[in-house]
C-alpha cells in the first residue's frame, strides 16, 4: 500500500472516530452525565409500586423505572385503561371512578413489555368531604448534595396523636421538585379531612427505585404557616432543615 492510500485509510479512521465520540462529548457536556449505558439495556421493569390517595371512588398508583417509557395501567375486574402521554422514569395514574368499598387488582403496562401486579387494593367504603387544592412543595437533592435527584417518588403521611392518614403521593420532576395536594389527606378511620392547620406530625418516604433503599424524613409542621417542606438531601448530611421548622 502507498503512502497516498495510507493517509487517506487513517484520514477515514480519524474521521470516524472523531463522528462517534462528538455525540458523546456533547451529551456529557449538556449533561454532565458519564454514565454512557445503551438505552436499550436499560430495564422497562417497574420499580418501587406504591399505591396512594385511596378514596372511596379509585387510587394513585406510583412507579418507577429504568428505562424512560410510556406506561399505562389496566384495572384487571373492569378491563379499563389510562396512560402516560409522554416518557418518563418516574410514573404515576390515578383512577378516580371506581366502586366504593370493593377490591381492585391491576397491571402495569411499561414501555413493551406487561407487568400484572399482586396487589390488591381496596377503595375506602366512606366518602370524602370538601377535596380541595392546597398544595406543599419541596425540592430533593442526590447523595452528592449538589445536584437534584430527577427520578423519584414522594409519599407523605401525616399522624396527629392517635389519629393517622391514609398515604399521599406524587413523583419528582426534572428540577427535582414535588408538589402534594394536603388537602386530600384524610383519615383512616371516618374518612374526614385530616386538620392541618396545626402542628401534625408528617413522615415523607422518598424512593429513587432500583438499588437505593427509601429516605425517610420526619417533620412537625402547621401547614397554614409553612407551605415549603425543607431541602431533601439523599445523602443525609443534616441540611434538610429550615429555622423553625422540627424535623430530623
Amino acid at each position: 500500500m502507498n503512502n497516498k492510500k495510507l493517509k487517506q485509510v487513517f484520514s477515514f479512521i480519524i474521521l470516524s472516530l472523531f463522528a462517534i465520540s462528538l455525540p458523546i462529548t456533547i451529551y456529557i457536556l449538556k449533561t454532565g452525565n458519564l454514565d454512557l449505558r445503551i438505552n436499550a439495556f436499560e430495564s422497562e421493569e417497574p420499580v418501587s409500586v406504591i399505591v396512594t390517595d385511596k378514596s372511596s371512588q379509585g387510587f394513585k398508583v406510583l412507579w418507577i423505572t429504568e428505562k424512560k417509557v410510556f406506561g399505562a395501567i389496566r384495572i384487571n375486574e373492569i378491563g379499563e385503561i389510562i396512560s402516560e402521554n409522554f416518557e418518563t422514569n418516574s410514573h404515576y395514574l390515578e383512577f378516580d371512578n371506581l366502586e366504593p368499598n370493593k377490591a381492585y387488582t391491576f397491571t402495569i403496562y411499561s414501555g413493551t413489555s406487561e407487568f400484572p401486579q399482586d396487589q390488591v387494593i381496596k377503595t375506602l367504603d366512606y366518602s370524602e368531604s370538601g377535596i380541595n387544592n392546597y398544595y406543599i412543595f419541596g425540592q430533593v437533592f442526590d447523595k452528592t448534595g449538589i445536584k437534584v435527584q430527577q427520578v423519584g417518588l414522594v409519599t407523605l403521611k401525616a399522624t396527629d396523636g392517635n389519629l393517622t392518614s391514609e398515604l399521599i403521593g406524587t413523583t419528582l420532576n426534572e428540577t427535582g421538585g414535588f408538589q402534594i395536594n394536603i388537602d386530600k389527606l384524610i383519615q383512616t378511620s371516618n374518612g374526614k379531612k385530616f386538620n392541618y392547620s396545626k402542628n401534625i406530625d408528617i413522615t415523607l418516604t422518598i424512593n429513587t427505585g432500583m438499588l437505593d433503599a427509601p429516605v425517610i424524613k420526619n417533620y412537625t409542621f402547621n401547614f397554614i404557616n409553612q407551605r415549603q417542606i425543607p431541602n431533601i438531601y439523599l445523602g443525609d448530611i443534616n441540611l434538610d432543615i429550615i429555622p423553625g421548622v422540627e424535623g430530623n
